[in-house]
């Protein structure tokens, strides 16, 4: 996938297929090949987090995508099909009064997504430790000096995902 940096991957069976995609926080699925399963990136200004959770109603996951400059309130749950549920665009935010949001210029921006409850019978799924401390910018090498080289991403949770070519 052509592009200068990735702020976010989630590797998953997010079609409940039986086999891994990999999702992009642009609102890109590929397969393991790198082939376009499905692409909703359009529904989005610029992704930036991905949470996913087994889908309760049928199979795969349940995915949310967080925008990181959210004022156009396009953060949105999806099926991993990439059926959109529903944007946070409706919901009910604090409103800043409109001469101190001017003097001190304010803007709500909703962020990275820290607990979610999935369902309305279901406990809260806490992330911790999670916050935004720039940038993430993949590298290409060879980190386990086996001649052929590997895409390293550093993840926003202190974990490195490597992701190498197998013949």
């Amino acid at each position: 996938m052509p592009d200068t940096h990735f702020d976010d991957i989630a590797m998953a069976d997010f079609m409940g297929t039986g086999t891994v995609q990999i999702l992009l926080e642009k609102g890109i699925l590929l397969d393991l090949n790198g082939n376009t399963v499905w692409d909703i990136s359009d529904q989005f200004d610029h992704g930036q987090w991905i949470a996913h959770t087994p889908n309760p109603d049928g199979t795969g996951k349940l995915v949310f995508i967080s925008e990181l400059w959210g004022t156009n309130m396009k953060s949105t749950l999806f099926t991993g099909q990439g059926k959109k549920i529903k944007d946070i665009g409706g919901f009910p935010w604090p409103d800043f009064d409109p001469e101190e949001k001017k003097a001190h210029g304010l803007e709500m921006l909703p962020s990275r997504c820290h607990m979610v409850k999935w369902r309305p019978d279901a406990e809260p799924e806490k992330m911790r430790d999670y916050f935004y401390n720039g940038e993430t910018h993949s590298r290409v090498a060879d980190v386990e000096g086996d001649g052929q080289e590997e895409i390293v991403f550093p993840k926003q949770d202190g974990h490195v995902m490597i992701i190498k070519k197998r013949f």
